[in-house]
């Protein structure tokens, strides 16, 4: 359904976060852990909440250590909004 337009976007624009973010989430839906994996790598360099996705398809691929990683990274990221909101 929406994987065609998402894939001609990032074939089209390999840097576009938001095509690859969306394709992230989907493949992780479907268990595609491989392919979400690969997708969602392209996104967290530059939206720090997407280290929670990550964080998530690792451990569900048997990655603990990768997954606490990302987790930690994740709650970083929050923790920073927080303290700019403040």
């Amino acid at each position: 359904m929406a994987e065609r337009p998402l894939s001609r976007a990032v074939e089209a624009n390999p840097k576009l976060t938001d095509a690859h973010s969306i394709r992230g989430q989907i493949y992780a839906s479907e268990g595609n852990y491989q392919a979400a994996k690969k997708h969602r790598l392209e996104v967290v360099p530059v939206r720090g909440e997407a280290n929670l996705l990550l964080a998530l398809v690792l451990r569900a691929m048997g990655d603990t250590s990768g997954s606490d990683a990302y987790a930690q990274r994740a709650a970083k990221h929050f923790a920073d909004k927080v303290a700019q909101a403040n």
